[in-house]
């Protein structure tokens, strides 16, 4: 079997075929898989094929803004495939011309000189129309992937750096739909802009060949193609929102689906599947009613399109049959005008094609512009000036106090202190304002305005831990470093080729799954003690080097809160700000993890939203908050429940709020 050659720059090095490439085969040979055959890849790659690098670029956020700049970025490989297609277009075109004057030559002279040189001509044509299709090749699949994975790569980095408010605005099913299918389709209409310019040359060609043959025919192919061109035009718009219509009932169905498999396990907890099928159900019959309705105008577009060309050609073969037997026309130019004709039908096509594509890319180009639309929370709009930095001198998120002005809440630093509110989400927003989750309300460390430091340092001092454990495909090792994790090599040719073919044969989760070594770190062993996370380690096949599928799906719920619990804990930011760290865990669970972090971050601001009691009996300060995050009441736990005794109006809150989560915690086991 061939390997691909180990000098290409899209291979992973000297090592590929013995490596990872090994593994695959191997892989492939315990599942039956029989794996395709490879040639070597090219020592260097065109540019225009080669795997983009650096920052995505910025398409801009209207919708015909968007598709002209995905075409301006795609100007190289489209100019590559449009010089080739038109080569190989216009040769074509002038194909029956030539074979007309070599009939009329082989009538008037028989087979000699003149003919053969005419038969020579037209052979030589062929061999240089299929050296331009080599190219054209080349130049359609640079322009689809530049054009479809060029706007997919740019959504998806701008939805990921907007975070929270993508997901307030965007359904997560609509996004996933826009990056897979709206890109797709911007990169089919790229794809076709080389032929939209070549059929049009192509026309241009023929229609002046023929005026020099015959200027009545010539005539009547200029009067009936913009005519036949219309028909196809006037099908446009009603296809258009019919498609809109698709793309939206397409885009809910799958935030349906999303949505069910990030809560598949709620959805079986509380007996939700049959509401679930009902409403995917409902949703199906939606996007099959919308489909069917444009397919009506789908249909009437490819009988347009077909229909056309082939009445078009009758009635110029016709008037030409009748020219022929008045003797105005050769029988040469008959084939000719027959053939020349008959290859205006490919221009028809794609004239009805370029229609359907962009329609969809127009719709695709209008979602992709929309999310890219979307601005982050956090910006870099207020920051200081460098002399104001250099100025304020070093931030020092360790002894600094941290308030958050909106409600006057201060948490001092250096102390483990909790926040209690009578409903979780009021001590949450606080604990996210604290961390710049968003630049609405002043956050100060010290003096200084939070919004008005950089962002990534910001970062390293503050570090938000949530209720939503957020894990990412790959293994444990890599997941607990977090933004620190080294970047995996690249992948070579073969092994993608190789990844994708077995995927696809297997249909089975974990079967490409090759434990490597990772470096021993002490440090990130003992993130997992503190989180209490050892028996994630033994779950894993390989342990540390184990695989993490997406989301963490092949984990319990607790031990993905654990996983991500420890990923705070190996940061070692200087103020770590953590929303119920321990929700998705038992009592006892939650007793160890509680008292590990108080002595790990031992003279270090960390900030817990919780309500839970085993955690406030080990806080160093409580800060009680009313429904709208103002501090009522501040203290230690058991400071906190004496004064309640004696009436104090915050510490009486306080006391009812421990004493409900006491209850529940009694009444429903922690999971």
């Amino acid at each position: 079997m061939a390997k691909s050659s180990p000098t290409s720059p899209l291979n992973s090095g000297p090592t590929e075929a013995s490596g990872a490439t090994q593994f695959l085969e191997e892989r492939a040979d315990e599942a039956g898989i029989k794996l395709p055959p490879l040639g070597k890849t090219p020592k260097r790659w065109p540019k225009m094929l080669q795997a983009p690098k650096g920052p995505p670029l910025f398409y801009g956020t209207t919708q015909k803004g968007f598709l002209l700049a995905v075409m301006k970025a795609c100007r190289g490989p489209i100019i590559v495939q449009t010089i080739a297609l038109s080569v190989g277009t216009v040769i074509g075109a002038l194909l029956p011309a030539i074979m007309g004057s070599s009939i009329d030559s082989a009538i008037d002279f028989g087979l000699s000189g003149p003919t053969w040189g005419w038969l020579a001509l037209f052979v030589g044509l062929i061999l240089v129309m299929s050296l331009g299709d080599g190219f054209n090749q080349m130049g359609e699949i640079a322009a689809f992937l530049n054009g479809c994975f060029g706007p997919a790569r740019t959504v998806a980095h701008r939805i990921s750096r907007a975070g929270r408010a993508a997901k307030q605005d965007k359904p997560a099913g609509d996004v996933v739909t826009g990056i897979i299918d709206d890109s797709d389709k911007v990169g089919a209409a790229v794809l076709f802009v080389a032929e939209v310019v070549s059929s049009i040359l192509a026309i241009t060609v023929v229609t002046f060949v023929m005026y020099q043959m015959s200027p009545l025919l010539a005539t009547v192919v200029v009067i009936g193609l913009p005519i036949a061109l219309i028909s196809i035009a006037l099908l446009v718009k009603p296809m258009q929102k019919k498609f809109s219509v698709v793309r939206e009932e397409s885009g809910k169905l799958t935030t349906i689906s999303t949505d069910a498999v990030m809560g598949l396990r709620v959805l079986r907890g509380v007996g939700g599947e049959d509401y679930y099928n009902a409403r995917y159900k409902e949703q199906s019959h939606r996007v099959r009613d919308a489909g069917i309705a444009a397919a009506r105008n789908q249909a009437a577009l490819n009988i347009t399109r077909t229909s056309v060309p082939q009445l078009f050609i009758a009635v110029i073969t016709g008037l030409g049959a009748f020219l022929t037997f008045e003797g105005v026309i050769s029988v040469g130019e008959l084939v000719a005008f027959a053939g020349m004709t008959a290859y205006l039908s490919t221009p028809f096509s794609v004239a009805g094609q370029a229609a359907y594509l962009g329609t969809r890319a127009w719709i695709g180009s209008g979602k992709l512009a929309d999310f890219s639309a979307v601005e982050p929370p956090t910006t870099e709009e207020l920051l200081e000036s460098e002399e104001e930095l250099e100025a304020g001198g070093a931030i020092d998120f360790a002894s600094a106090p941290l308030t958050d002005m909106a409600t006057g809440v201060s948490i001092k630093p250096g102390l483990l202190t909790a926040l209690v509110a009578p409903l979780p989400a009021v001590s949450s927003q606080v604990a996210q304002r604290l961390a710049r989750v968003n630049d609405e309300f002043e956050v100060r460390i010290g003096d200084r305005d939070v919004r008005r430091l950089p962002l990534a340092t910001v970062r390293e001092g503050i570090l938000l831990s949530e209720d939503d454990a957020q894990l990412f495909r790959g293994t444990l090792h890599s997941g607990l470093r977090g933004n620190t994790a080294e970047f995996p090599p690249p992948r070579g040719v073969t092994e993608l080729v190789y990844r994708e073919h077995i995927e696809e044969a297997a249909r089975e989760e974990g079967t490409l799954f090759r434990p490597d070594r990772v470096p021993d770190d002490e440090r990130l062993a003992k993130s997992m003690a503190v989180a209490d996370a050892g028996d994630v380690l033994d779950s894993l096949p390989g342990g540390m080097a184990g695989w993490l599928t997406e989301r963490g799906r092949n984990l319990s719920g607790g031990q993905r809160q654990r996983v991500a619990l420890a990923r705070a804990i190996y940061a070692d930011a200087p103020i770590l700000v953590a929303v119920e760290p321990t929700s998705a865990v038992d009592s006892h669970t939650e007793e160890r993890i509680s008292r590990a972090i108080r002595e790990e971050r031992q003279g270090r601001t960390t900030v817990v939203v919780t309500a839970s009691p085993l955690w406030l009996e080990k806080c160093d300060e409580v800060i009680v908050l009313d429904g709208d995050g103002t501090e009522q009441a501040r203290g230690t736990h058991q400071d906190l429940k004496a004064r309640a005794e004696s009436g104090e109006p915050g510490a009486l809150a306080y006391a009812a709020i421990v004493d409900r989560e006491a209850g529940e915690g009694n009444e429903t086991p922690r999971g």
